[in-house]
């Protein structure tokens, strides 16, 4: 990865450094797998997709938003949600 020029910060260098290095890891894998661990990673319930909605229509600030978003997969995760954890 490049040096990134619209930051100087060395904590968010270091978090876009390892959002890059995961995506060329997941670049090797066959696009085949790929797609189908994304179809079983990415597929939301009705019970979260109602959550969501009506997070995101609520008037509280984004921070809080984000953080009964955090609340909402804690108490409700899956395992399916980790499945690329042990990929690469």
């Amino acid at each position: 990865m490049s040096q990134p020029r619209f930051t100087t910060n060395p904590e968010r260098i270091a978090r876009l450094e390892e959002n890059y290095n995961a995506g060329v890891e997941r670049e090797k894998i066959p696009v085949a797998e790929r797609e189908k661990l994304d179809l079983e990673c990415l597929n939301v319930s009705s019970a979260k997709l109602r959550f969501l909605y009506q997070n995101s229509m609520e008037s509280y600030g984004p921070d809080v938003k984000n953080n009964k978003v955090k609340e909402y997969n804690l108490k409700h995760g899956s395992d399916l949600s980790r499945k690329w954890l042990g990929i690469f």
